[in-house]
């Protein structure tokens, strides 16, 4: 009797064991799928960083490029408006000097004309 009571009473810590056992085996598989996920995730999670920030850097250096086009385009435009102004100060020379000329060319005109009256006036009175 003692014996057989002494059997059943192990038996039944067995089974308990084993169920316990089973229980801790579906909570560390429960565990392991969990971890496993969890790391994808993470994965994920890296690469998605990675190409924001990769992206983040292409439009950095975009954004620089632009910077540097504008930067460009402003020097390029204060070129040219620098030869815009020379351009027009050397009209602005060149008809002076052709004003200058022209009275210079009139004044010449006007002395040769005097001369040749005072020549014609002169020879006048020589021939009388």
């Amino acid at each position: 009797g003692k014996v057989t009571d002494s059997a059943n009473s192990l038996e039944c810590q067995l089974a308990s064991a084993c169920a316990t056992a089973e229980r801790l085996k579906a909570l560390a598989d429960e565990q392991e799928e969990s971890r496993s996920k969890s790391s994808a995730a993470l994965s994920l999670a890296q690469a998605e960083q990675a190409d924001s920030e990769r992206e983040m850097e292409e439009l950095r250096q975009e954004l620089l490029l632009a910077r540097q086009q504008r930067r460009a385009a402003m020097q390029a435009s204060q070129r040219a408006q620098m030869a815009r102004l020379k351009q027009q100060e050397q009209m602005e020379t060149v008809e002076a000097q052709a004003v200058t000329l022209r009275k210079q060319s009139e004044l010449d005109e006007a002395a040769r004309s005097a001369s040749l009256a005072l020549l014609v006036e002169e020879h006048g009175t020589l021939v009388r």
